[in-house]
């Protein structure tokens, strides 16, 4: 913690010393000056906690230790001839839950903001015990290495950001900021082992992530317009080994000879291959936004972004540029109207896929590779051309006012479309209508209600997942599975698809509040959501959700508040659903 408190100074004085010699800029007399003073309070108490099970779900975020721990705080500010200081700490007893920030104003010329913080997050150890099971000679089967390990993270981040004016030309402001990140401990990582049995494992993997952030910036303030640009360049490491599994050898999972040589990249004889890496990754950004005030309070703003994120480890990029804009005319005093455009555009590398093709070391496939044994299977080396590239466009316009006296209506159409030019579903297009309205015309009530209805064309599906026609009368001898029908085949002649995304979906939101006076308020709303897809060639899907709910609050002393509330949420949803082992 020293090192981080060393650091927070470190970064003030380095940016009081270098703002001391920028040149003096003589200021407008002030009429009303603001008089110098201090002030601050002191906190020194404890906490005392006492848990039973498993405190993932009560406490994901706190590190609620047994028993009693002391918890210290403070806050700080002065002002003094126009330098303002504002600092703040926290420390709950533990490393892993403390806070820290320091505010500088030096007379408006440039302003110094740093701060650290840094918490517990608790993640689930699975036990995988719900997994056992067999269809023949075909199990499914489980280990969990590290069964009771209460897996957690400590993260922590620190931020520093310098901004002020150029002196003799204030229209000009700048920015520089610097953030890192750490996160430190454990968590569970799972793999698979096929073909001898299908073998689910669970271990812990070891997490020392870091990230530093810089970032720079610039504006151009005039009396009508204002420009920004900024840049980002984000580096992201992995100083933690992968975990490492020796997968299963395979071998037929009845006669148990080595048959599947050909059907499989890596297996035992491969040794020790590392699972569940996270790459390194650089991020880069750009950013130019404009805002101009026109005349009678209409408002242009728009902005562009280019970005590129590199993977460090396989050297593909992901390129990414956007740009939106927004337009808001005013008409007459009670109403304006918004339209705003945006289009997102998503390039990722394709990758040439080398398969591993090995051939069989037993039985009529002995010494073939798979598709040379199979020729209907084609090649097995493939361009992997990204599902992430995308182009996406969409449009909204808004009309909000004031229809009386404290009540305001808002209503709109938006359209967006997503085209995808590596995916079965290439092109989606969706209209969403909306329409808000509250009211106060009391001091004790307030109502509130939006509703929202939605039209997809062409919504995200699976194509041919599920539910295959007959093939093969009669399976295949459990001991020879070389003649018979192969997966590739049935795969490729399942007949429904899949979804759970609708082309038809309606919202409601209604809200009622009553405050009978200053002390006292309840809440009633109700949320109601139902969505459907008819456009499925073999089953319709659909999803109801009914979500009631009241909140009651009520203040009997000055520093005594209660707060109690009560939900239900009852969801029905209906699909197809196939569950034969291979069929879905």
């Amino acid at each position: 913690m020293r090192k981080h408190l060393l650091t927070l100074g470190f970064c003030f004085l380095v940016a009081a010393s270098v703002l001391a010699q920028a040149p003096t800029v003589p200021e407008a007399p002030k009429q009303n000056p603001v008089p110098n003073g201090s002030g601050g309070n002191i906190f020194v108490g404890t906490r005392g906690v006492n848990n039973t099970d498993y405190l993932g779900l009560a406490s994901e975020y706190d590190v609620a230790p047994q028993g009693l721990r002391p918890s210290v705080g403070g806050s700080f500010w002065s002002l003094q001839n126009g330098m303002f200081v504002d600092a703040l700490v926290q420390n709950r007893g533990d490393a892993r839950d403390q806070q820290y920030r320091v505010k500088v104003d030096l007379n408006r010329w440039a302003q110094v903001t740093s701060s650290f913080v840094s918490f517990l997050h608790r993640v689930d150890n699975d036990p995988l015990d719900y997994m056992d099971a067999a269809k023949g000679s075909v199990v499914l089967r489980h280990d969990n290495f590290a069964p009771g390990v209460n897996y957690m993270n400590g993260w922590s981040q620190m931020q520093t950001e310098i901004k002020g004016v150029v002196p003799n030309a204030t229209m000009i402001r700048w920015r520089a900021g610097h953030r890192s990140m750490q996160k430190n401990g454990s968590m569970q990582a799972r793999t698979l082992s096929k073909c001898s049995n299908c073998h689910v494992t669970g271990a812990t993997k070891e997490i020392d992530q870091q990230m530093h952030e810089l970032t720079g910036g610039v504006s151009l303030v005039l009396s009508h317009l204002t420009v920004d640009y900024d840049y980002t360049n984000r580096q992201f490491t992995e100083r933690a080994d992968a975990p490492m599994m020796q997968y299963t050898d395979s071998v037929h999972p009845a006669s148990m000879l080595p048959v599947f040589g050909n059907r499989v990249q890596y297996d035992q004889r491969d040794g020790r291959l590392p699972y569940n890496m996270v790459p390194d990754s650089r991020k880069t950004m750009h950013t130019l936004k404009g805002r101009v005030a026109l005349p009678k309070d209409a408002r242009l703003s728009a902005a562009y972004t280019r970005g590129n994120v590199t993977n460090r480890f396989t050297g593909l990029d992901a390129r990414t540029w956007a740009w939106n804009s927004s337009f808001t005319i005013p008409i007459k005093k009670r109403w304006a109207f918004n339209v705003r455009a945006r289009q997102l555009d998503v390039d990722s590398d394709d990758v040439f896929v080398d398969v591993v093709e090995r051939p069989s070391a037993a039985g009529p496939t002995a010494g073939l590779t798979y598709s040379e044994a199979y020729p209907a299977f084609g090649q097995a080396d493939f361009l992997r051309a990204s599902v992430r590239s995308r182009n996406t466009i969409s449009l909204k316009g808004e009309l909000s006012g004031r229809l009386a006296k404290l009540t305001q209506l808002r209503t709109g159409y938006e359209f967006r479309q997503i085209e995808r030019p590596n995916y079965e579903i290439m092109k989606t297009g969706i209209n969403r209508v909306y329409a808000a309205f509250s009211t106060r015309r009391s001091p004790t009530w307030q109502a509130r209600v939006r509703y929202q209805l939605e039209s997809v064309r062409d919504p995200f599906r699976y194509e041919h997942a599920a539910l295959q026609p007959v093939l093969q009368p009669s399976p295949s001898p459990g001991l020879q599975p070389f003649g018979g029908l192969q997966y590739f085949t049935m795969y490729r002649a399942r007949q429904a698809t899949l979804t759970q995304y609708p082309t038809i979906a309606h919202r409601i939101d209604p809200t009622f509040t009553w405050t009978p006076n200053e002390r006292m308020s309840a809440t009633v709303h109700y949320r109601f959501t139902h969505q459907s897809n008819d456009q499925l060639n073999f089953s319709d899907w659909n999803r109801t959700v009914h979500f009631p709910g009241t909140e009651l609050w009520f203040a009997p002393l000055e520093n005594l508040h209660i707060t109690a509330a009560y939900s239900f949420q009852n969801e029905r949803s209906n699909s197809l659903m196939v569950l034969p082992v291979y069929d879905g």
